[in-house]
């Protein structure tokens, strides 16, 4: 098989798995696949091109000032970190500013930024498995892609989830909080540039024993910020009772509908049940009126968050879910 298809392929089908998963993590109001697409195509295309560039651009006059080998070094500790968080926070800039709406909170900016970090990966390992077989041939690419894809794997997506950490909590903040609304986001990427520039420290100055310095922050990293979306997945679930319990009131759903929609393993049950009475059509039906008040319950507890006007939005999908009565 030729080397490009199996780089590509070892590259490719981790980054993707790993993006299902997150993506999947999202339980209650799971992102549009356009912005999924958006994000994931930012991580692997732009960020990566203008971070080579970036990090040549760096690297050239330092050669000229020491030798190769450190000049090397100082751009993976200092240079590479700083201009890829940059790179990657670049793209949830945009998602907030673009796509506000799309944007619900803590959980939202952290599929964001691993969604940019998988693709990141992906193009990233291509370069790194090519190199490596050209270098010693299939094993140094077997090792390679155990490290980069199995121990490192989520690395990339864990240093740019504290970029999206800032921006979910600025999504939600009240304007009554002024400066931290503006300060969440450099934070969060202050914090994104220190995991990545530990990482790469680590490796370059302690070699082997770095190796497992490194492993340890990063599996940790990955493990705070799952504990992170545990406490997420309860905090909506309090928006979904609290959010949509004066819609009963209104007739708009059942207290059956209300007791349902907070737990995900109800929606799927009444989604199966429908399925195998009722057919594919009416599960459907009910898959959506439940993502829709779902999205009713977010919109009304940004507007009761930040103070935004929502209203006008909020009357638009009790339309819709009115529509989809069942």
């Amino acid at each position: 098989m030729n080397i490009l298809l199996i780089s590509a392929l070892a590259a490719a089908l981790p980054a993707l798995l790993y993006s299902l998963a997150i993506w999947l993590l999202d339980k209650y109001e799971r992102e549009p696949w356009g912005l999924i697409l958006i994000t994931f195509v930012w991580g692997a295309v732009p960020a990566v091109v203008v971070s080579l560039i970036l990090e040549i651009t760096f690297e050239l006059p330092l050669a000229l000032l020491v030798n190769e080998q450190t000049s090397a070094a100082i751009t993976a500790v200092l240079g590479a970190p700083i201009i890829e968080e940059l790179a990657k926070g670049f793209a949830l800039l945009l998602v907030f500013l673009v796509y506000r709406k799309q944007f619900d909170g803590i959980l939202d900016g952290i599929v964001y930024a691993s969604l940019i970090g998988f693709g990141f990966a992906m193009s990233e390992d291509f370069l790194y498995f090519l190199s490596a077989y050209l270098q010693e041939g299939i094993q140094l690419l077997q090792f390679t892609f155990f490290l980069r894809t199995i121990l490192f794997g989520l690395n990339h997506a864990f240093y740019t989830s504290f970029t999206g950490l800032g921006f979910g909590y600025a999504s939600l903040a009240s304007n009554r909080r002024g400066l931290l609304v503006w300060l969440a986001p450099p934070l969060g990427l202050a914090g994104a540039v220190m995991a990545h520039m530990f990482h790469n420290f680590a490796l370059v100055v302690f070699d082997w024993p770095g190796l497992w310095m490194s492993l340890v922050v990063s599996w940790g990293g990955v493990l705070v910020f799952l504990s992170i979306v545990l406490l997420t997945w309860q905090r909506e679930g309090v928006w979904l009772r609290t959010q949509l319990l004066e819609e009963i009131q209104s007739g708009l759903l059942s207290s059956d509908e209300f007791k349902v929609l907070p737990s995900w393993r109800r929606r799927i049950a009444v989604q199966l049940r429908e399925l195998s009475q009722r057919g594919v059509a009416r599960a459907l039906r009910v898959r959506r009126r439940q993502e829709l008040l779902t999205r009713l319950a977010f919109l009304k507890n940004r507007r009761a968050a930040t103070g935004l006007d929502t209203r006008v939005e909020a009357e638009s999908l009790r339309a819709q879910i009115r529509q989809m009565a069942v």
